[in-house]
Protein backbone atom coordinates (compact mmCIF):
# COMPACT_ATOMS: atom_id res chain seq x y z
CA UNK A 1 0.00 0.00 0.00
CA UNK A 2 2.89 2.37 0.75
CA UNK A 3 4.54 1.93 -2.68
CA UNK A 4 1.54 3.08 -4.75
CA UNK A 5 1.12 6.11 -2.50
CA UNK A 6 4.82 6.92 -2.72
CA UNK A 7 4.67 6.54 -6.53
CA UNK A 8 1.72 8.99 -6.76
CA UNK A 9 3.51 11.46 -4.51
CA UNK A 10 6.64 11.36 -6.70
CA UNK A 11 4.56 11.77 -9.86
CA UNK A 12 2.74 14.80 -8.49
CA UNK A 13 6.02 16.34 -7.30
CA UNK A 14 7.51 15.98 -10.79
CA UNK A 15 4.57 17.48 -12.66
CA UNK A 16 4.72 21.00 -14.07
CA UNK A 17 1.61 22.15 -12.28
CA UNK A 18 0.47 21.38 -8.75
CA UNK A 19 -2.08 18.56 -8.73
CA UNK A 20 -4.43 20.51 -6.50
CA UNK A 21 -4.57 23.38 -9.02
CA UNK A 22 -5.17 21.06 -11.98
CA UNK A 23 -8.08 19.45 -10.16
CA UNK A 24 -9.54 22.65 -8.75
CA UNK A 25 -9.33 24.81 -11.89
CA UNK A 26 -11.34 23.61 -14.92
CA UNK A 27 -9.44 26.06 -17.16
CA UNK A 28 -6.35 23.87 -16.75
CA UNK A 29 -7.95 21.31 -19.08
CA UNK A 30 -8.42 23.84 -21.89
CA UNK A 31 -12.22 23.88 -21.56
CA UNK A 32 -14.26 27.09 -21.88
CA UNK A 33 -14.36 29.43 -18.93
CA UNK A 34 -16.25 27.91 -16.03
CA UNK A 35 -18.86 30.09 -14.37
CA UNK A 36 -19.89 29.80 -10.74
CA UNK A 37 -23.44 30.94 -9.95
CA UNK A 38 -24.07 31.82 -6.33
CA UNK A 39 -27.70 31.73 -5.26
CA UNK A 40 -28.70 33.68 -2.15
CA UNK A 41 -29.54 31.48 0.81
CA UNK A 42 -32.17 33.88 2.14
CA UNK A 43 -33.20 35.58 -1.11
CA UNK A 44 -31.81 38.69 -2.74
CA UNK A 45 -29.27 39.08 -5.53
CA UNK A 46 -27.91 36.04 -7.39
CA UNK A 47 -24.40 36.52 -8.84
CA UNK A 48 -22.25 34.76 -11.43
CA UNK A 49 -18.45 34.70 -11.13
CA UNK A 50 -15.65 33.55 -13.40
CA UNK A 51 -14.20 30.40 -11.77
CA UNK A 52 -11.28 31.01 -9.38
CA UNK A 53 -11.70 34.81 -9.38
CA UNK A 54 -13.74 37.32 -7.46
CA UNK A 55 -14.89 39.23 -10.54
CA UNK A 56 -18.67 39.41 -10.87
CA UNK A 57 -19.81 38.68 -14.44
CA UNK A 58 -23.53 38.87 -13.87
CA UNK A 59 -25.98 40.02 -11.20
CA UNK A 60 -29.73 39.47 -10.98
CA UNK A 61 -32.13 42.03 -9.64
CA UNK A 62 -32.79 42.09 -5.89
CA UNK A 63 -36.00 40.09 -6.31
CA UNK A 64 -34.51 36.58 -6.35
CA UNK A 65 -36.39 34.21 -4.06
CA UNK A 66 -34.71 31.91 -1.60
CA UNK A 67 -33.86 28.80 -3.62
CA UNK A 68 -34.87 25.56 -1.94
CA UNK A 69 -33.86 23.17 -4.75
CA UNK A 70 -32.40 23.43 -8.24
CA UNK A 71 -34.38 21.47 -10.86
CA UNK A 72 -32.17 21.77 -13.95
CA UNK A 73 -29.85 24.01 -15.98
CA UNK A 74 -29.97 24.73 -19.72
CA UNK A 75 -26.47 25.74 -20.79
CA UNK A 76 -27.58 26.77 -24.29
CA UNK A 77 -30.37 29.08 -23.10
CA UNK A 78 -28.56 30.13 -19.92
CA UNK A 79 -31.57 29.22 -17.81
CA UNK A 80 -31.65 27.64 -14.34
CA UNK A 81 -34.98 26.23 -13.10
CA UNK A 82 -35.51 26.14 -9.34
CA UNK A 83 -38.07 25.72 -6.57
CA UNK A 84 -38.28 28.55 -4.05
CA UNK A 85 -38.80 28.22 -0.30
CA UNK A 86 -42.62 28.30 -0.72
CA UNK A 87 -42.55 25.47 -3.28
CA UNK A 88 -43.16 27.73 -6.29
CA UNK A 89 -41.21 27.19 -9.53
CA UNK A 90 -38.83 29.87 -10.72
CA UNK A 91 -36.24 30.54 -13.38
CA UNK A 92 -32.93 32.35 -13.27
CA UNK A 93 -32.19 33.64 -16.78
CA UNK A 94 -28.52 34.50 -17.20
CA UNK A 95 -29.05 36.17 -20.59
CA UNK A 96 -31.46 38.86 -19.42
CA UNK A 97 -30.27 39.01 -15.79
CA UNK A 98 -33.61 38.08 -14.29
CA UNK A 99 -34.68 35.81 -11.47
CA UNK A 100 -38.42 35.37 -11.21
CA UNK A 101 -41.18 32.97 -10.30
CA UNK A 102 -42.67 31.32 -13.37
CA UNK A 103 -46.16 30.24 -12.36
CA UNK A 104 -48.89 32.41 -10.84
CA UNK A 105 -50.56 29.29 -9.42
CA UNK A 106 -49.00 26.74 -7.06
CA UNK A 107 -47.72 23.54 -8.68
CA UNK A 108 -46.77 20.19 -7.18
CA UNK A 109 -44.61 17.33 -8.52
CA UNK A 110 -42.26 19.91 -10.08
CA UNK A 111 -39.70 18.65 -12.58
CA UNK A 112 -37.50 19.92 -15.41
CA UNK A 113 -35.01 18.20 -17.70
CA UNK A 114 -33.50 21.28 -19.28
CA UNK A 115 -34.06 24.37 -17.11
CA UNK A 116 -36.27 25.85 -19.84
CA UNK A 117 -39.53 23.89 -19.52
CA UNK A 118 -40.86 23.36 -15.99
CA UNK A 119 -43.61 20.77 -15.48
CA UNK A 120 -45.98 20.53 -12.52
CA UNK A 121 -49.47 19.50 -11.42
CA UNK A 122 -51.99 22.29 -10.68
CA UNK A 123 -54.59 22.38 -7.90
CA UNK A 124 -57.18 21.47 -10.58
CA UNK A 125 -55.23 18.21 -11.15
CA UNK A 126 -53.96 19.32 -14.56
CA UNK A 127 -50.41 18.93 -15.85
CA UNK A 128 -48.89 22.31 -16.64
CA UNK A 129 -45.81 23.11 -18.76
CA UNK A 130 -44.33 26.55 -18.09
CA UNK A 131 -41.73 28.06 -20.45
CA UNK A 132 -40.66 31.65 -21.11
CA UNK A 133 -42.57 31.51 -24.41
CA UNK A 134 -45.85 30.30 -22.90
CA UNK A 135 -47.79 27.94 -20.66
CA UNK A 136 -50.08 25.04 -21.52
CA UNK A 137 -52.09 22.63 -19.40
CA UNK A 138 -53.97 19.40 -19.96
CA UNK A 139 -55.97 17.03 -17.78
CA UNK A 140 -54.75 13.43 -18.01
CA UNK A 141 -56.61 10.42 -16.65
CA UNK A 142 -55.53 9.37 -14.10
CA UNK A 143 -53.73 12.27 -12.43
CA UNK A 144 -50.00 11.49 -12.38
CA UNK A 145 -48.08 10.96 -9.17
CA UNK A 146 -44.71 11.61 -10.80
CA UNK A 147 -43.66 13.69 -13.80
CA UNK A 148 -40.51 12.61 -15.65
CA UNK A 149 -39.36 15.12 -18.27
CA UNK A 150 -37.11 13.71 -21.00
CA UNK A 151 -34.31 15.63 -22.69
CA UNK A 152 -36.07 15.48 -26.10
CA UNK A 153 -38.93 17.62 -24.73
CA UNK A 154 -41.41 14.83 -24.08
CA UNK A 155 -42.90 14.04 -20.69
CA UNK A 156 -43.55 10.68 -19.02
CA UNK A 157 -46.44 10.56 -16.56
CA UNK A 158 -46.50 7.90 -13.87
CA UNK A 159 -49.66 7.16 -11.90
CA UNK A 160 -50.64 4.41 -9.49
CA UNK A 161 -53.80 2.49 -10.27
CA UNK A 162 -54.52 -0.16 -7.69
CA UNK A 163 -51.44 -2.38 -7.59
CA UNK A 164 -50.19 -1.16 -10.97
CA UNK A 165 -48.19 1.86 -12.12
Amino acid sequence: MRRPLLFLLVLSACSREPASRALADPRASGSPDAILVRLPRVGGTAKAYRWATDSVLWESGPSASRVERVLAFDDEQGSLAFIDSRGAPGRLDLRIRAAELTSPTPLTSLASADGWAIFGVTAKREVSRVTPSGTWTFRPEPVPDVLVPVSDGSLVLAAASGGRT
